[in-house]
């Protein structure tokens, strides 16, 4: 059986390089990756990581989501190389921990640049190809934040937000020409997690606008948090494997939650339509 050809974005560190490496590492020469990261003089770690692999079934290249000239000698290569594109992982993100009065414009753009602007026009690239051979699927890694609005992280949270309501869209839009859509949805992932915790540096925190109650609540509710999600962190290793799962379902699901507290998340929101609930939740928290 013919490899399945996969495009995986972000794929530097984390979740990206994760995802690659289990793919690329599948028996038989079941996937051939594509990994790709907007610099590669950061991919020592993914040819590390996937050393067994690399220029047989792993093959490191260079892709910015925040410019499209970068995706056309990618996906060229790609259709030159194998003919078609199975898969595309959209994985490249880029977070904002803020209070939010302080986040600067400019990094609001950013974040929404790349989670969203980003990702959109490379899966508008991808599109005719997968509907030329009338199949694909396309996998958008978003968080327990594209559903859940979560303090001092507003705008990351609006940018998955955003892209949670681009999937569902296109799931249904491109059904008719077989082109399938999920939507993976972890919580904290370890080492990002705790990065962002114990990092004050662009949080506004230092700002000398913010008064000090506020201070108090964000460093309160950072602590809390922290405590919250100890049991609850996840590997990167961990959430590759989930996406393995939806790469390698019959019939693949609309939404991936990557773990059993994720997945509590998940229905608790949609039990409560007015979501005066999760507002009370977050009452008790952060007071």
């Amino acid at each position: 059986m013919a490899s399945r050809t996969v495009l995986i974005t972000g794929c530097s560190s984390g979740i990206g390089l994760a995802a690659a490496v289990v793919l690329a590492k599948q028996p038989d020469a079941k996937f051939k990756v594509y990994a790709t990261m907007r610099n590669t003089g950061k991919k020592e770690e993914l040819e590390k990581a996937g050393r067994d692999c690399l220029d047989k079934t792993l093959f490191i290249r260079a892709l910015d989501v925040n410019d499209a000239k970068t995706f056309k000698p990618v996906l060229d290569e790609i259709i030159n190389s194998d003919g078609k594109l199975d898969i595309l992982i959209n994985n490249a993100g880029q977070g904002m921990l803020v209070i939010s009065e302080t986040a600067p414009v400019e990094g609001v753009r950013q974040v929404f640049n790349t989670n969203v602007i980003g990702l959109f026009q490379l899966t508008q690239a991808v599109i005719p190809i997968m509907k030329k051979q009338q199949s694909g699927h396309i996998i958008n890694v978003t968080s327990v934040g594209g559903f859940m609005g979560v303090p001092y992280n507003a705008i990351y949270c609006a940018s998955k937000f955003a892209v949670e309501g681009m999937t569902e869209g296109l799931a249904c839009e491109l059904m008719p020409d077989n082109i399938r859509f999920s939507l993976i949805e972890p919580g904290p992932v370890t080492t990002k997690f705790r990065e962002n915790l114990q990092s004050a540096s662009g949080t506004g925190l230092d700002s000398p606008d913010v008064d000090e109650d506020t201070k108090k609540r964000f460093l309160s509710m950072m602590t809390k948090i922290r405590d919250s999600y100890a049991h609850a962190t996840q590997t990167a290793d961990e959430i590759g494997y989930v996406i393995l799962k939806a790469a390698t379902d019959e019939n693949p699901s609309l939404r991936y939650q990557t773990s059993a507290d994720a997945e509590r998340r998940a229905k608790s929101k949609l039990a409560d339509p007015t979501g005066n609930n999760y507002l009370d939740i977050y009452r008790k928290v952060i007071e």
